[in-house]
């Protein structure tokens, strides 16, 4: 059974557990996909036929689409970080002069390193799209819209950790650098969209 197949209960038994996985990585990216749905939740109610031009309810729409999409690609990361991680973690309990070890050990690394990054673009794509459709939003339902969108910006935060506890093992420079830069790029990418979501839903809720 997948990681996104597990009753919640299950999954959050497994990961207080002292073993390997399901980890930091797999919560991380089990958040973002429930920013994702959360969003999408929050789009669907603002839906409205009689009162939206038909523009808006298709780009409302589109983006419940991608929404979808992006809540898929997470829950499926979350069982691609434990892979990772578990592979990792078998070859680092090889000895330093291991053939295997030696062989593999950089493939690992960077597997266990851009699983968490390509995680983290995809829940800065979920502020995007919140940040888009903030305007159109139910506004009875912008407070989901901003859960969506805390959670959204806690889970590339998260899997920025991750990023960065692999990146020293990285052993190719400019890997590393362009690594580093790009996660660098999603977390102020992130705190931007997330700082002006917050705005517009604490005003959308209390006005003036």
């Amino acid at each position: 059974m997948t990681i996104s197949e597990m009753p919640i209960t299950d999954f959050l038994h497994q990961l207080a557990e002292k073993k390997p996985t399901p980890g930091g990585g797999a919560s991380s990216a089990i958040t973002g996909a429930v920013a994702a749905a959360t969003a999408a939740m929050a789009l669907a109610y603002s839906v409205r036929p009689k009162s939206n031009p038909p523009d808006t309810a298709a780009a409302i729409d589109a983006a419940r689409g991608v929404l979808a999409s992006l809540a898929q690609q997470l829950a499926a990361a979350a069982d691609e970080d434990a892979a990772a991680y578990a592979r990792l973690n078998e070859l680092q309990k090889l000895p330093a002069d291991d053939r295997r070890r030696s062989a593999e050990m950089g493939e690992a690394v960077l597997e266990a390193t851009t699983v968490p990054l390509n995680a983290a673009r995809h829940a800065c794509q979920i502020l995007r799209i919140c940040d888009e459709m903030a305007e159109l939003c139910n506004k009875w339902l912008i407070s989901d819209l901003a859960i969506g969108a805390d959670l959204a910006e806690a889970a590339v935060r998260a899997c920025a950790w991750n990023v960065r506890i692999n990146l020293p093992q990285i052993t190719d420079e400019p890997t590393r650098a362009g690594l580093a830069a790009e996660l660098d790029q999603q977390c102020n990418d992130a705190a931007d969209l997330h700082g002006r979501l917050h705005a517009a839903c604490a005003a959308a809720i209390m006005p003036g």
